[in-house]
């Protein structure tokens, strides 16, 4: 299954419990919800094998599952244009692929999104808009290295890009060894309805390469 946390500061946290339980859910990897159109979607790839797509009337469920397997390997995300167009991520070697999502869920063709690539396996997508600019959030290297981390690119043409990367293209990396691994971030507008906050998870690995627990950051 999937838990909720809730806040209403992102200071104070409680546990929300299980949103929806699933068979199919075992080991669910990277659950995601998004608002639209007074429908709550949650996307999870439950061991890497495909997605599962849910929908609800609330963020804490109940929420009914749409369909079978959606393939499309792992790390959905969601995202809708000024139009109210729906765009479904996820990765996909050598890049980030995306496509359109109908209003009932259906997937349209996965294409790769250019400029959406860290040279080497790359995962964690994330879309959002600000301004006339779209801003594509990425993860890459390995869960078990230092190096994971989080890059950004940024495009005018649409949320499917061309995106370009800039000049110094890192939000977040490791730099204590304490610290461990930081990567597959998640973007949201913050308490202020301005600023935004990068969710992120760190997975600590010590000096002497020994692998600790997940946790969730911002």
């Amino acid at each position: 299954g999937v838990r909720v946390w809730i806040s209403e500061n992102m200071l104070d946290w409680t546990d929300g419990g299980v949103v929806v339980c699933d068979s199919c859910l075992r080991n669910a990897y990277a659950p995601e919800v998004f608002y639209h159109n007074g429908t709550f979607w949650l996307a999870t790839s439950p061991g890497g094998q495909g997605h599962y797509l849910y929908a609800g009337e609330h963020p804490t469920g109940p929420f009914t599952r749409v369909g079978g397997s959606l393939g499309r390997t792992i790390d959905g995300s969601f995202f809708a244009d000024d139009r109210g167009q729906l765009f479904f991520t996820h990765a996909e070697y050598p890049a980030i692929y995306g496509c359109t999502m109908s209003s009932r869920g259906e997937l349209g063709e996965s294409r790769e999104v250019q400029g959406a690539s860290m040279g080497h396996w790359t995962e964690g997508p994330g879309i959002f808009k600000r301004g006339d600019t779209f801003y594509l959030t990425m993860t890459g290297n390995h869960l078990l290295s230092r190096g994971y981390r989080v890059q950004y690119a940024v495009g005018d043409a649409g949320p499917l890009g061309p995106y370009r990367v800039p000049e110094q293209p890192v939000l977040l990396v490791n730099t204590d060894p304490a610290t461990g691994s930081l990567g597959h971030s998640s973007t949201v507008i913050g308490p202020d309805l301005d600023s935004y906050w990068l969710f992120y998870h760190r997975f600590a690995i010590d000096a002497a390469g020994r692998h600790g627990s997940r946790s969730a950051n911002m």
